[in-house]
């Protein structure tokens, strides 16, 4: 065998292991979940992401416990067009997950009709902790650390994919 049909043949294995490679790391570092029922759960406090029934808007929040009802921490997550999702909470008759832009730097989340506004479409973003939940609108985070008005669940601008309250599996 000549030094150019062995230069082929391994070129042709670091192909495939290359591919194979990229496909295991594809997996791992794929969407959340396909459309379907999800619930949130923060890494650092261990609460769930929740909607209150029966407001309009419904505040969203984080605690131990799923609220008085069922459905108070199950979400419906639908994949977007554009890579987003929406969080359609089961509790609200299938309202969005939305969020603003109240303090500056972080805003309050709560449910709305879904519009398909920028404010509900939520990038999924993979991290070794579980996921990050990126608002498409503000660029803020879902964060389960209680916020400045200590509602449990709120966006924030500040920190980024390190801080654990920013994280939800």
């Amino acid at each position: 065998m000549n030094s150019s049909t062995r230069r082929t043949k391994r070129l042709g294995k670091a192909a495939v292991i290359g591919a194979v490679l990229t496909a295991s790391l594809l997996g791992v570092a794929g969407t959340a979940s396909a459309n379907g029922n999800v619930t949130w759960r923060n890494k650092a406090t261990g609460n769930y992401l929740w909607a209150e029934q029966g407001a309009y808007p419904a505040p969203v929040g984080s605690g131990s416990g799923c609220g008085t009802y069922t459905y108070g921490c199950q979400w419906y997550d639908e994949l977007q067009s554009d890579g987003t999702w929406f969080e359609a909470s089961q509790q609200n008759n299938n309202q969005c997950l939305d969020s603003d832009n109240h303090w500056g730097n972080g805003g309050n989340t709560y449910t709305m009709d879904c519009s398909g506004n920028n404010n509900q479409r939520w990038y999924e973003i993979p991290t070794s902790n579980g996921w990050a939940l990126q608002d498409k609108a503000t660029g803020f985070y879902l964060d389960g650390g209680g916020g400045p008005e200590g509602i449990g669940a709120y966006t924030n601008g500040s920190y980024g994919l390190g801080n654990n309250y920013q994280h939800w599996t």
